[in-house]
């Protein structure tokens, strides 16, 4: 802040640091431990559907956290992109380097750990359209949209907050919120699946960044290559 003479007070610009730190931690250790707890009660009830309701609670959640802030989804990045025509070019790249990290992460894990087996959740999406179009449309809602608007659009823009500035602080902030979101996938795809999908969220933490924290080339890339995923299920491609 100035003072009448249109000099900064830096006791106020450090207390409003101060603030803002204080206010992120708070945020990010509110919603780590609603989605554990969330998550080991519905794992309950049920394994196959334990994500997805955690997933869709949680956005919930943010939406009274930014409430409490003044925030929008908006400044988390659910706005328009500036030029609709480089989502085209966006999009792909965004999916390509996710696939090559994941194939790189999961050749590299499967050298010292099982892969997980997910039959248990998938295994009767092979030629059963009904099923194959039921968990694509949830791979869009909470892959596509819940899952970047907690961990890229939301998760990193608190690290952000929380950590020093500049690009030390942008590579760790990337870090955590990818170890978090392997985290996520742990409950049912263990170690290898908290590898892989980090290396994924790398990936899209990095590309969020690089987008100028816009989320949609990260939500059209996320939703198409989580369908990819179940129509290879659906064609039983091995």
């Amino acid at each position: 802040m100035m003072n009448p003479n249109g000099v900064v007070n830096r006791a106020d610009a450090t207390t409003g640091e101060a603030h803002a730190w204080r206010a992120a931690a708070v945020d990010l250790a509110i919603l780590i431990a609603f989605m554990v707890a969330l998550n080991v009660i519905t794992l309950r009830i049920t394994e196959r559907y334990a994500g997805p309701i955690t997933a869709s609670c949680t956005v919930a959640l943010i939406a009274v956290l930014l409430r409490q802030r003044g925030m929008r989804w908006r400044d988390l990045g659910m706005r328009r992109p500036s030029r609709l025509r480089w989502l085209f070019v966006q999009v792909p790249v965004v999916l390509i380097a996710w696939r090559a990290a994941a194939a790189g992460a999961a050749a590299l894990a499967g050298q010292y750990l099982p892969s997980p087996d997910t039959s248990a959740r998938f295994g009767d999406l092979a030629g059963n359209l009904p099923a194959t179009l039921w968990w694509i449309a949830i791979a869009w809602l909470i892959g596509g949209f819940a899952e970047e608007m907690i961990f890229r659009g939301y998760v990193l823009n608190r690290l952000e907050a929380l950590l020093p500035r500049g690009a030390r602080g942008s590579v760790l902030a990337v870090l955590l919120q990818a170890l978090l979101f392997g985290a996520a996938h742990a409950y049912n795809r263990g170690l290898f699946g908290l590898l892989v999908l980090g290396a994924v969220g790398a990936v899209l933490g990095t590309f969020y960044l690089v987008f100028r924290h816009n989320l949609w080339p990260l939500i059209l890339a996320h939703g198409l290559g989580n369908t990819l995923g179940f129509v290879v299920r659906y064609l039983d491609i091995r």
